[in-house]
This record gives C-alpha cells, sequence and structure tokens, in this order.
C-alpha cells in the first residue's frame, strides 16, 4: 500500500510541471495578429466638425481605438457593424488616426485628415475590396479569442461546407412549442471547437 501511494505521489510530482508548463502557452491577449511586422495600408478619411462620417463594415464591430483626441468614434446604436466618425476639435492640424476590429478577423487601419466639407460622408467597406487580387486594402486576418488558436477563415469554410452539405447526422433531437421548431441535425467536432447544426 505505501509503494502504491508513493508511486501516485512521484507521478503527481512529475507531472505538475508539465501541465504547468502546458497552460502557459495559452494566450493571454484576446486578439492577436497572425504576422508580426506586417505592414498594414491605412484607408484615408476625411472628417469635419458639423458632420458625421458613417462607415459600414461587412460584419459586426468587435474593437475601435482612437489614436488621439481631435475626433470621436464608435459604433452607432442599434447596429453592429456602423462606425460614425466625427472631429471632435474644429478644424485640428495635422493627421490622427483609428483602428477597427470586426467579427471576421479583420483589422482596418484609418488615417483621419480634417476638411470642412469631406469628400464622401458614407462609406461602404465592400466597395474598397481590391477585385483583382480580392483582398481587402487595410484588412488583415487576426484570430479572435473565441476561435482560439484556428484561423477565423478555416472556421468559415467548416460552417459553409455544414450548411451547404445539409445532413441529418442525429436523429430525434428537437423541440415544438409556440408553433416553432427546432431540430439539431448533426455535432460537428474540429479541432477543440464543437459545430452544431440546427435547422
Amino acid at each position: 500500500m505505501k509503494i502504491v501511494i508513493a508511486f501516485i505521489a512521484l507521478l503527481m510530482a512529475v507531472l505538475a510541471p508539465v501541465s504547468g508548463f502546458a497552460q502557459e502557452e495559452r494566450p493571454a491577449n484576446p486578439v492577436r495578429i497572425l504576422t508580426a511586422g506586417q505592414h498594414i495600408t491605412p484607408y484615408k478619411i476625411e472628417v469635419t466638425f458639423s458632420k458625421t462620417v458613417h462607415i459600414l463594415f461587412p460584419t459586426e464591430v468587435r474593437y475601435v481605438d482612437l489614436g488621439s483626441n481631435n475626433i470621436i468614434a464608435g459604433k452607432a446604436d442599434g447596429v453592429e457593424n456602423v462606425v460614425r466618425v466625427k472631429a471632435a476639435i474644429k478644424e485640428f492640424p495635422g493627421e490622427t488616426n483609428f483602428s477597427v476590429i470586426t467579427g471576421d478577423g479583420s483589422f482596418f487601419s484609418f488615417n483621419v485628415v480634417y476638411k470642412e466639407e469631406p469628400s464622401t460622408l458614407n462609406i461602404n467597406m465592400d466597395q474598397w475590396i481590391n477585385p483583382d487580387e480580392g483582398e481587402k486594402k487595410g484588412g488583415s486576418p487576426i484570430r479572435v479569442t473565441e476561435l482560439g488558436e484556428e484561423d477565423p477563415t478555416v472556421i468559415a469554410s467548416v460552417m459553409y461546407t455544414i450548411h451547404r452539405l445539409d445532413r441529418r447526422d442525429v436523429k430525434h433531437i428537437g423541440c415544438r412549442q409556440f408553433g416553432m421548431q427546432a431540430l439539431l441535425k448533426g455535432i460537428y467536432v474540429h479541432k477543440d471547437l464543437l459545430f452544431f447544426h440546427i435547422s
């Protein structure tokens, strides 16, 4: 009996540093950029004190950061994918910047200058996509905490495939109430992520 207890104590002593080392490798930051030193070309935005510039993004906005107090910016009330930007100081000198991170894992950088009459008040980011290369001018894929270590484009591809195949691997799990019905059609695993196909 003493030999078994000694063996278990020795095993725990050996495995404790290994499990502690494995936990240290997990990222603590909610957002990580994929490539170190990658240059992102910023968009040029003109703002004024008396008008608001609205920027429409393809997916929901998760984060907005301002470079200075010369501008004010934030998500528009009631919508997830629109950022409004305005000059906080009339005719501020020079240039400032702000950054936006969206839910699809894109990072956008903007350089802002003051102009009394901006050339554009409403900007649709879908129109700033380069049609030849299919890449966003200022967008760069990043990693979102909810996706773990997986690339957001891989997750989008997995979800698209599940939706397109529309298989029914799970049967007899569902609910019908108040005139609505929900069925669980499949449960899929990719690395450490679970995907539930619900109809």
